[in-house]
């Protein structure tokens, strides 16, 4: 029960480390194998993982229209929403700091420096423990981003497709096809997430490590039938950046950002 309680507020951590910007462009670093085992229709293309490349401004807003929600529900006071906020904002800022200042140490000093500080908490976690939201609060919010993040890749993917239609790289027939596989890769996924959620950390690393390699991107299906070619699959889930960079690990996958164009721009 106690690893399931610690699983649930390690994913609520990555979630807002997936949101939440502090001002001035400082983004909060969350883990990433969290985030990477509840990916949408983006990261559904070349198996599940990528980049994210939000916009910071609109990982503001979106924690904030969360938070707006949530007061609305009666979940959390005005005030406790507007000092979550800034609580993160000052956690995000001293991360980054400590950042700073390990850019100029050895690594031996760097290594030093970590051995000295305390166990790294997740966000949410540290608010509770310091009292600013109580534990359910806690899962209300995470529970709110993991939708708000479902409705982003959405609304993204979506906007995607729409531009290759406008240019005539893919029929609407196609998009319709294309956006069909990957919401039903992501139902795969979530499925795949309800199923490892209740194992320990061991057998969850071993279940993700085994599946790993019999993953394939949900457009192959598409290209093999003949739907899509394999150049407009490509077009829908990039292999590269505009700078050649992969956009994910294998070096496919799909923007996060949805005013990012099939040209990476």
């Amino acid at each position: 029960m106690e690893e399931k309680k610690r699983f649930n507020r390690w994913l609520a951590a990555a979630l807002v480390g997936i949101f939440l910007m502090a001002s001035g462009g400082l983004a909060l670093a969350a883990g990433s194998d969290a985030a990477d085992t509840q990916s949408g229709p983006f990261a559904a293309c070349r198996g599940g993982k990528m980049t994210v490349k939000a916009d910071p401004a609109a990982r503001s807003a979106a924690l904030q229209t969360v938070l707006d929600k949530l007061v609305a529900d009666n979940v959390l006071t005005r005030e406790q929403a507007d000092g979550l906020a800034a609580y993160l904002k000052t956690q995000a800022e001293q991360r980054q700091a400590q950042r700073e200042q390990m850019k100029n140490l050895t690594p031996e000093q760097r290594q030093a420096l970590r051995n000295e500080q305390p166990a790294r908490q997740g966000f949410l976690d540290k608010a509770v423990a310091d009292k600013v939201i109580t534990q359910e609060q806690d899962q209300a919010i995470g529970d709110a981003l993991g939708a708000q993040k479902q409705q982003s890749r959405e609304a993204a993917l979506q906007t995607r497709l729409a531009e290759l239609v406008k240019q005539g790289a893919i029929t609407q027939a196609q998009a319709d096809a294309a956006l069909a596989a990957l919401q039903a890769n992501w139902q795969q996924r979530q499925a795949e997430f309800e199923k490892i959620k209740n194992m320990s950390k061991e057998e969850r690393l071993a279940y993700m490590k085994a599946n790993l390699a019999q993953k394939q991107n949900p457009l192959q299906e598409l290209i093999n039938n003949g739907t899509l070619t394999q150049e407009q699959a490509d077009q829908i889930c990039p292999a590269h950046d505009s700078q050649g960079k992969g956009l994910g690990r294998g070096g496919k996958g799909c923007p996060m950002n949805p005013t990012q164009t099939s040209d990476g721009v």
